[in-house]
């Protein structure tokens, strides 16, 4: 079994294997085997849906967020390994890829508390979209902000706010724009003015999670300049549907960065799932409005294949 499916265990034992699929015609993904899921080596304590736990995206169910120092070392390992793939790919298969998997980079809890915020950033633009065209007018923003939300000097701040998100003063906000400016620090400032501390609320990520958040961002990024640096191409591997929204994030994060003026990192889209047209069509637009290449890996479960942002329109 493990010489049917491991290419090799470092660099010399790989070469073999990588140089007879060539002689083939079939390139090589050096895939290290590190992810993780909720329930494997994290502790998770359960409460109650109506407690001050935020809730999992998942189930009713609240988690009570417990993230460990050995977590952070563990993750800290899987750089250094991660490493070694991309140098390998460098020396053995320089027209391959290194998979890479956000689970190894940070503790899945983690990954799942995120998402679940992501996904009450975009509901909150569903509600403000009133008339459902896909942009939030001034006039949108106004009235569904005076149902959600309380506060003194309403005027000055809902002026702020939306000035916060149209940058450009079009005069309406987009998704792109709503989904970029909306971050952790800002969705914590809008859940200060909520009437009900409910799902939005809730969904919130402490200022301990955000400083976790920022590590895994800084892992990655570490990962991708190593890559961008030896010519290596990355594909970040889709994991479990609850952990998705924040490993997009971060995929689209190192796109937006690295991808200016090469195909460094690529993304896995899951097409088989019900929103997958509606995200595909927004990262195609976030790549177009910015100026970046947009590259990914189509999977629908039977077979994969390389995109980039034009094969994507057809």
């Amino acid at each position: 079994m493990f010489g049917h499916f491991c290419g090799g265990e470092d660099l010399r034992t790989i070469q073999p294997t990588v140089e007879n699929l060539k002689r083939s015609g079939i390139g090589g993904i050096l895939d290290y085997a590190a992810e993780a899921d909720v329930g494997a080596d994290v502790t998770i304590s359960t409460a109650s849906a109506d407690s001050d736990v935020p809730t999992t995206t998942r189930s009713n169910q609240a988690l009570a967020r417990e993230y460990s120092y050995q977590t952070e070392r563990q993750c800290d390992a899987n750089v250094k390994i991660f490493e070694t793939a991309i140098r390998a790919v460098h020396g053995v298969t320089p027209d391959g890829f290194a998979a890479i998997k956000v689970t190894a980079l940070g503790n899945p809890i983690l990954l799942e508390r995120w998402s679940t915020a992501l996904r009450e950033i975009y509901k909150l633009f569903g509600r403000m979209d009133v008339d459902k065209d896909g942009m939030v007018t001034f006039e949108e923003f106004t009235n569904v902000w005076n149902q959600l939300f309380v506060g003194d000097s309403m005027e000055i701040i809902i002026n702020d706010m939306f000035k916060r998100f149209d940058k450009k003063g079009k005069g309406f906000i987009d998704p792109i724009a709503w989904t970029t400016t909306l971050d952790p620090p800002l969705m914590r400032r809008l859940a200060g003015y909520c009437k009900k501390q409910g799902s939005f609320a809730q969904a919130v990520l402490t200022t301990d999670e955000e400083k976790l958040v920022k590590s895994m961002q800084s892992r990655l990024r570490r990962l991708v300049a190593l890559a961008a640096d030896l010519n290596v191409r990355l594909m970040i591997d889709a994991e479990h549907t609850y952990f998705q929204p924040a490993i997009d994030n971060l995929v689209l994060s190192m796109q937006r960065e690295f991808n200016k003026n090469t195909d460094c990192v690529y993304q896995t889209i899951q097409c088989y799932l019900k929103d997958a047209r509606t995200r595909n069509q927004l990262f195609m637009d976030q790549a177009r409005i910015e100026n970046w290449q947009l590259r990914r890996r189509k999977n629908d479960r039977h077979y994969s294949c390389l995109l980039n942002l034009n094969e994507c329109r057809r």
